[in-house]
């Protein structure tokens, strides 16, 4: 019984000594500034003064803020325009290279904008979306196409669909890689046997494809969505919230608030608020994957 005892305790020290590591970084990069930040939610701070108790003052006043709703509804607006195109876009294109000879090649091809900065990808747009056509490509083929030359990055109604734009040709490769992967994983004897028994190639796409990629959908939707939500290299480079406040999202009101009106606080009450929206998207979607049991 001793020898039991003491093969356990030690199991569990060793165990202990190799989650070490990971529990400390975790505790002081993940949880530490989750903390912080519900406690900086109470608090009137402006870095240069102590912080001071409010309590609940800065959530009232985030209720009754104009500003911090236009944000919540662009970013959800944003979520709702990005998120289904670059899930769409990327099966389709998985399923595109893995009929391809020459698949290996248009992976990597539509791979690169993915591993280029947010900083190149956003300043490069902003050339393509400039209102001159001599300048912008985008204007220099609607002006050939239809005469029109939009201002995108000043017009209140296509702003936010700019930056759309430019995330799912930098994003979309992410997508692709995670359903070629679940492609890739879908036994061949299944399209085989179809196959003989006649089925075509759209009834293979949706009694085989789709059902077997259940888990794919799942985590590529998960991360998507995380990631739309998330949204502010992009905004704040190409148009600063602007213009009018007509594409400003919740980070880059977080980063206004802290950093230019140096409220930190109120700040950190926003955070909360993006937080809670994100847990509960994930917290839904996990519920649904399961089917709703607990």
């Amino acid at each position: 019984m001793n020898y039991k005892r003491k093969n356990l305790l030690r199991r569990i020290r060793s165990g202990l000594l190799f989650y070490a590591p990971f529990g400390i970084l975790y505790g002081i990069f993940i949880l530490w500034p989750i903390i912080r930040m519900f406690y900086l939610s109470t608090q009137k701070w402006n870095i240069f003064s102590p912080p001071e108790f409010i309590g609940w003052e800065n959530f009232v006043r985030m209720i009754q803020d104009d500003i911090f709703w236009t944000s919540f509804f662009n970013t959800i607006k944003f979520t709702l325009m990005s998120s289904p195109p670059l899930i769409i876009l990327g099966l389709m294109l998985a399923i595109l290279f893995s009929k391809s000879y020459f698949s290996g090649f248009f992976r990597t091809f539509f791979f690169i904008p993915y591993v280029l900065s947010v900083s190149a990808i956003s300043v490069t747009w902003v050339w393509i979306f400039n209102p001159d056509p001599q300048y912008g490509l985008a204007n220099h083929i609607l002006n050939a196409i239809a005469g029109a030359s939009p201002k995108w990055l000043a017009s209140s109604a296509l702003a936010l669909p700019a930056v759309v734009i430019t995330t799912i040709w930098w994003t979309q490769a992410f997508n692709t890689m995670l359903f070629t992967a679940g492609l890739q994983s879908i036994p061949k004897t299944y399209y085989e046997a179809a196959e003989v028994d006649g089925a075509s190639g759209w009834q293979q796409f949706w009694h085989i494809t789709i059902p077997s990629l259940k888990n794919t959908f799942a985590l590529v939707i998960v991360l998507q969505v995380l990631a739309s939500l998330k949204i502010f290299g992009q905004v704040n480079i190409m148009t600063g919230g602007g213009p009018y406040g007509s594409s400003r999202v919740l980070l880059q009101y977080v980063y206004e608030s802290a950093f230019e009106s140096f409220r930190m606080g109120y700040a950190a009450a926003i955070s909360i608020i993006f937080l809670l929206l994100a847990l509960t998207f994930s917290i839904v979607q996990l519920r649904f994957q399961r089917g709703g049991k607990r």
